[in-house]
């Protein structure tokens, strides 16, 4: 378990300097750490933030994934994602996606539960590798269709609907 850094330490992504605890697990990008609307974003920040566990943000990639892979963030939470989402390269245990968008996703090793939200999206598919750990899959507020190589759930709550479940094989 890691510990917690004390202290205070100025960030900045590309859309103005912020002072934030240097010890922060959890950080929301755009609310409240500004990030620029366009161009490049200045991930390197994170640096900065050793105890950083947790990364949630919205909009196009713009580099979160590669952000993410490289400082070991264990929950990602994204809102408004866009197209095939490819986290297999990260080391996150628990990922939130939603977007009208997201047209794929596929998943780490590490992952240990997915959440799906916002409308829905039908014939989703969601790629895991065979080497992941028990993953249990919650679906709030959507009909999502799990396709494709989603393996081993240890439990789908798909929150009242009847989504159409194919290829998902229980340990």
């Amino acid at each position: 378990m890691q510990g917690w850094t004390r202290g205070e330490v100025e960030v900045d992504f590309g859309a103005g300097p912020v002072v934030v605890e240097r010890g922060l697990k959890v950080l929301a990008l755009n609310n409240p750490v500004p990030m620029p609307d366009n161009g490049p974003i200045n991930w390197s920040e994170l640096d900065k933030l050793p105890d950083l566990i947790t990364i949630m943000w919205s909009g196009l990639d713009r580099g979160v994934i590669a952000a993410a892979a490289g400082r070991g963030v264990r929950f990602l939470y994204w809102s408004d994602a866009a197209g095939e989402v490819d986290l297999s390269g990260t080391s996150a245990e628990h990922v939130r996606l939603g977007g009208v968008g997201l047209r794929g996703v596929r998943l780490p090793a590490t992952v240990k539960r997915l959440q799906l939200n916002g409308p829905p999206i039908p014939d989703l598919p969601i790629e895991a590798p065979t080497t992941a750990t028990a993953c249990s899959c919650n679906c709030s507020g959507r009909p999502v269709g799990l396709v494709n190589a989603v393996r081993r759930l240890r439990r789908a709550d798909m929150s009242g609907y009847r989504p159409v479940l194919t290829a998902i094989i229980q340990p």
